[in-house]
């Protein structure tokens, strides 16, 4: 493995600082704009080489990330140098479309999510493994990029304590995860507070979905449109009527275990699970 090049905004310094020291202690060589660019050099320039020669490109992505050109800038040009792009959500936010593109079908590394101890672990396991790049193109709408519903707590450094969260076995790219999701499923809600729930829902391949919710005060039918987004999260938008009474209906479903018959995770503060019945 040469050398990694992290991009990142400038406010994300720590988290950044805390990466790097976390990837040359494992033995990786990182190429750090901070000493690598001596006085009177062209550091657009030199950064654009950087970027060209590296063997992988880390982007970081938080609330600072989207709002940095630089970084939009440094990942197109990974994306043009057909570089190896590894995602890490450092804190959870809104993917701009200027990213979408570059993103889609790629496998991320949730760091708001697993904490950063177990992050920095499988980063530095799938650099080590030297995966190549790739992309998947089944999906047939383009991503749009979604906050989500309620952020995990997040680690800034290796001394603090890591979360728990369940591992997803195996793991699946968005498009894959979009093909799984088609057909018929009995789900099962269970909040953190109030009696469970229960939904039988169909998911068809062009993106639309209909099912009833059962719940104490009665059944409701849904209806609308889903989509996997670039952070393999599922987002169904559309209509829920109970009796004559339509509302609008909208959920994000973050699954952490995937299996093509079972889904399991969570949406705001409930747990689901999705069974298939067809």
């Amino acid at each position: 493995m040469g050398e990694i090049f992290v991009s990142y905004s400038r406010r994300d310094r720590q988290f950044a600082d805390n990466l790097i020291q976390g990837l040359e202690n494992s033995g990786l060589k990182v190429w750090v704009d901070s000493r690598s660019l001596e006085a009177g050099d062209s550091w657009r320039a030199e950064i654009a080489e950087a970027i060209g020669e590296c063997d992988a490109f880390l982007i970081i992505l938080s609330p600072n990330c989207i709002h940095s050109k630089n970084v939009v800038k440094e990942l197109d040009i990974a994306e043009q140098q057909e570089r190896h792009i590894i995602p890490m959500m450092a804190e959870t936010c809104e993917i701009p479309k200027e990213m979408q593109y570059q993103l889609s079908g790629l496998q991320w590394i949730d760091f708001s999510q697993y904490g950063f101890d177990e992050g920095l672990e499988r980063l530095v396991q799938t650099l080590h493994g030297g995966r190549k790049r790739g992309r998947a193109h089944a999906a047939e709408q383009p991503a749009t990029g979604y906050s989500s519903p309620a952020p995990r707590p997040q680690t800034q450094t290796q001394s603090q304590p890591q979360y728990s969260f369940p591992t997803p076995q195996p793991t699946y790219a968005p498009p894959q995860l979009a093909q799984i999701l088609c057909g018929r499923w009995n789900v099962q809600i269970m909040p953190a507070f109030g009696p469970p729930g229960q939904m039988m829902l169909e998911m068809a391949p062009n993106g639309a979905f209909n099912g009833q919710v059962m719940t104490p005060a009665g059944t409701a039918t849904v209806m609308g449109g889903w989509q996997v987004t670039p952070v393999g999260q599922v987002v169904l938008q559309g209509q829920q009527t109970m009796g004559w009474v339509p509302a609008p209906y909208f959920v994000v479903v973050q699954f952490n275990q995937i299996s093509p018959n079972e889904l399991s995770g969570v949406t705001g503060n409930e747990q689901v699970r999705w069974q298939r019945i067809g």
